[in-house]
């Protein structure tokens, strides 16, 4: 349905949009405004491909959810409703992801994450309130009472869980004068 006296166009059924190698695919999208809004849902899938700064291979990201709101205006992406970022190295499931690009408008430079939020890097998931990502160092921070679990039952909790992609480092830290908790089952 193209509307151009207000300059909105929608698209359903199995939608798919390409800009260069950069693929978005959903159910239903809705282009409104001169300014390259968009809006999706039904399942929205992102697909970038992007060169980090000091890497000289292009890697690839995954970004979905239900439903998709997308301003160039402010370079966001926001996600809702069983949303994801699937990173080289880790996933993070939430039920709201928001996602800030570059200057450029093609590569992601940081995450937020709320509601029920999950990150899986190799055998261990961490869990908390809320995270955030900076593509810039490459680190994943959780809060709001993380636990980090090791898939044969250890455990440890703090106030702050940092996964650091870069160098497969996780790190576990309080603040104050108490004490971050670890369970190891063998």
């Amino acid at each position: 349905e193209l509307r151009p006296e207000i300059s909105t166009s929608f698209f359903t059924g199995n939608v798919v949009v390409r800009q260069g190698t950069d693929i978005l695919r959903a159910e239903e999208i809705e282009f409104a405004g001169d300014m390259g809004r968009m809006s999706g849902g039904g399942g929205v899938a992102v697909t970038l491909t992007e060169t980090a700064p000091r890497e000289a291979l292009a890697r690839t990201i995954e970004i979905g959810g239900q439903e998709m709101v997308y301003r160039p205006d402010m370079r966001t992406l926001a996600l809702a409703k069983k949303a994801y970022v699937q990173l080289p190295g880790a996933r993070l499931e939430a039920g709201a992801i928001s996602a800030v690009f570059g200057r450029d408008g093609n590569a992601v430079e940081s995450l937020a994450a709320t509601t029920g939020v999950a990150v899986t890097k190799d055998r261990y998931v961490g869990r908390a309130e809320a995270a955030s990502y900076q593509a810039a160092t490459r680190r994943m921070t959780l809060t709001g009472r993380p636990v980090l679990t090791d898939g044969k039952g250890g455990s440890a909790r703090g106030d702050k869980l940092t996964f650091d992609l870069s160098d497969d480092k996780i790190l576990i830290e309080n603040e104050g004068s108490g004490r971050a908790i670890t369970v190891v089952r063998s």
